[in-house]
C-alpha cells in the first residue's frame, strides 16, 4: 500500500484499493466513524444534541459500544483516531486542544524531513501522547492523525503533514505484523 503514495493519482488508487479491499497484504483496513450520521466538526453533533439531553447520551453511549464491539469483533489490533475527543473515549487520554495537537505533530514531521531521522518525529509524538498501548483492551494501540481538515497543510513540502503522519503510523504498525 505505501507504494500507492508515490503515485501522482495515490488519492484515488488508495481510496479504490482500501475500500474494495483487494490488496495482497497479511491484514485488512477497516474504516468507521464513531457517530452513525456525518458530519462537517464535532460541534455540529453538539448543536443538534445538547450533551446534557437523553439523545445525546444515547447516541454517545450507543456508538461507543458499537466501536468497541466492532474492534473486539473483527480483532483490530491498531485504530487510527482523526479526532481529538477519540482518545479520550477509547483510551482514557484526552488531547485537551486539538489546534495544538496538530501543530506539535507538524513539529515533529518538520524535525524528521529536517535531520532525516523518523526518531525525531517519534520522540515528539509519543512524548506528546498521540500513541498509546491499551492493556485494559488487550493490547489495542491507538494513533492520533492529523484530523481530515488540516489534509491539504504543507505547501512548502513534498506530501501533505497529513500524509506524511499517516505513512509514519503505518510503517510503525506494518512492521510488527504477522
Amino acid at each position: 500500500m505505501l507504494s500507492l503514495l508515490e503515485s501522482t493519482s495515490w488519492r484515488a488508487d488508495v481510496a479504490q484499493k482500501m475500500l474494495s479491499g483487494r490488496y495482497n497484504g497479511s491484514f485488512l483496513y477497516y474504516f468507521r466513524c464513531f457517530y452513525p450520521f456525518p458530519t462537517k466538526k464535532f460541534s455540529d453533533l453538539q448543536k443538534l444534541f445538547p450533551k446534557k439531553s437523553d439523545a445525546w447520551k444515547k447516541n454517545f453511549d450507543n456508538s461507543l459500544k458499537d466501536l468497541v464491539k466492532y474492534i473486539k469483533g473483527n480483532k483490530i489490533n491498531y485504530v487510527i483516531i482523526f479526532f481529538k475527543d477519540g482518545f479520550k473515549l477509547l483510551g482514557g487520554s484526552p488531547i485537551a486542544n486539538g489546534d495544538e495537537a496538530v501543530k506539535v505533530i507538524k513539529r515533529g514531521i518538520d524535525k524528521s524531513l529536517c535531520k532525516k531521522d523518523d526518531k525525531k518525529f517519534w520522540q515528539t509524538y509519543i512524548e506528546s501522547g498521540f500513541k498509546q498501548r491499551l492493556q485494559s483492551e488487550e493490547g489495542l494501540t491507538l494513533y492520533f492523525n492529523i484530523n481530515t481538515r488540516h489534509k491539504n497543510d504543507g505547501d512548502h513540502l513534498l506530501k501533505s503533514y497529513f500524509t506524511y503522519n499517516l505513512e509514519f503510523i503505518l510503517k510503525d504498525i506494518l512492521p510488527s505484523n504477522p
